[in-house]
């Protein structure tokens, strides 16, 4: 994916401003009652620390992206840096999408802050992106790593355990995360071992028309995909040749549902659908990068939301 040059100097400008507004008396942004304070950058991060820490008094846990912005389009605000620079531990992902947090934590670190970037603590298990199965591949300018890791079940449990044990150590309460990382990471187990039954009796070339963030899943569970544009793609507009390349795929498969993302268009699909001549339907599977605070609100969590992928994906 080529780099957002308009984005990393939109962040370097804030970057500068930083130092100015850190002095002006809003470092109190996010402290309360001297409780631990955890800043997450997107939803899985989130919802994983609110899970181990459930049983935690003494930790606030702050969604950056709480507006279900996309994590590729978002821009944090003076308030969000604000917020990290006043806390006492800020998870972040680390790839493409987040190089600014990357930036932000090796230009301002701090001994009272502990910064955490998945993808370096589990970096044996992150992939390079590939064009293998994306129609509308993009050229790279460089070899990237995929970043939705939070789409595997497996590497989310090795997520799960690095920020549960560091956790630990910032609250009074560690007896109580040993006993929430335990149960959440058996939990999150049982799913993946439901994923694995499923798929290893239901072999599938799954038909995407839309943006493919599900590398990591595919890695996982061995099935096949053809998707119209890739995982981080600003694309997802009709063209001629995803329409064409995918309504084959759909009319020579067995396949009788198109696969979209939670922001995606039916569009695409309709077209595809229609151009197959197959009475196929469109499902949503989600890729849990635009959940907002409404919607955490209503009850959506990282368990469910992957459930009901699964769900979503036993509706051949």
């Amino acid at each position: 994916m080529k780099k957002n040059r308009i984005k990393s100097l939109f962040i370097s400008i804030i970057l500068l401003v930083l130092p100015a507004v850190s002095f002006t008396g809003c470092t109190t942004i996010g402290k309360a009652d001297n409780k631990t304070t955890v800043v997450c950058t997107v939803f899985p991060l989130y919802d994983w620390t609110k899970e181990i820490t459930k049983d935690c008094e003494d930790i606030e846990v702050i969604l950056l992206e709480d507006d279900g912005t996309d994590m590729h389009s978002y821009q944090p605000t003076v308030k969000d840096l604000v917020d990290i620079e006043d806390c006492d531990v800020f998870i972040y992902i680390g790839g493409e999408s987040e190089e600014w947090a990357k930036e932000y934590s090796e230009k301002h670190p701090s001994e009272s802050r502990l910064d955490i970037c998945l993808m370096d603590e589990i970096n044996e298990d992150i992939l390079l992106e590939s064009s293998e199965g994306i129609i509308s591949a993009e050229e790279e300018e460089e070899e990237a790593y995929d970043e939705h890791i939070w789409l595997s079940l497996k590497r989310s449990i090795k997520c799960v355990d690095v920020m549960g044990n560091a956790l630990k150590n910032k609250t009074s309460y560690a007896d109580k995360i040993t006993e929430s990382l335990s149960s959440y990471e058996e939990k999150l187990n049982e799913l993946d071992k439901e994923y694995a039954e499923y798929f290893s009796s239901n072999p599938r070339t799954l038909i995407i028309a839309d943006r493919f963030p599900f590398r990591y899943l595919a890695e996982d569970y061995g099935f096949d995909y053809l998707a119209a544009f890739p995982g981080c793609s600003s694309e997802s507009s009709i063209s001629f040749v995803p329409v064409v390349e995918l309504s084959e795929g759909l009319k020579n498969s067995d396949e009788n549902v198109v696969f979209i993302t939670e922001s995606g268009d039916t569009e695409l699909a309709d077209t595809v659908i229609e151009q197959s001549g197959k009475d196929a339907k469109t499902i949503v599977l989600d890729s849990l990068q635009c959940v907002s605070l409404k919607k955490i609100e209503e009850g959506a969590s990282y368990y469910s939301l992957m459930k009901s992928n699964l769900d979503a994906l036993k509706q051949e």
